[in-house]
């Protein structure tokens, strides 16, 4: 993990940043996919205290964002990834990824997360991190992107080669 990087469980009053966060950052887009999936916001709050785990981020001590995720037999799903708009673009993001890769290794074969197909900033962090586009919600303007947390053995046997 980041050395200067810490997950815990929010504090309750820290529920409702996250969730004011994530309605900021995606609301225009994420309504029509809300509706397209029979929910809506108050269905999606509900949803996130009662579905998988929501980490909150300290980054030197000072919270900075939320990951909630959630195992999902041999895959953890990240529902959602929100950073504080004041700490974007200093690699928080790709840090979370590679923390959750690392800490979920043994216990998942991959990583999926969905995003919303106009969000290119995050499109191009998962797919610089190795995660590969796997479908298409066009109904709901969403991608879903995966990431093997598996080597193959050829990719395997290069890695010993190189070392």
């Amino acid at each position: 993990m980041d050395a200067s990087m810490d997950y815990r469980v929010p504090r309750m009053d820290e529920y409702e940043w996250f969730f004011s966060m994530m309605k900021e950052k995606t609301g225009a887009y994420l309504e029509p996919t809300l509706i397209a999936m029979g929910l809506d916001w108050s269905c999606l709050r509900d949803m996130v205290c009662a579905v998988g785990e929501v980490r909150a981020i300290d980054r030197e001590g000072i919270p900075v964002g939320f990951v909630w995720i959630e195992k999902r037999g041999s895959r953890l799903h990240v529902h959602g990834l929100v950073i504080d708009p004041v700490y974007r673009g200093r690699g928080i993001g790709s840090s979370v990824l590679r923390d959750l890769e690392h800490e979920f290794a043994a216990q998942v074969d991959s990583i999926e997360l969905g995003v919303h197909d106009s969000n290119q900033r995050a499109r191009s962090l998962y797919e610089r991190l190795g995660f590969e586009l796997q479908e298409t919600r066009p109904d709901a303007g969403f991608l879903v992107f995966r990431k093997s947390l598996r080597r193959s053995e050829s990719s395997a046997a290069q890695w010993c080669k190189e070392v």
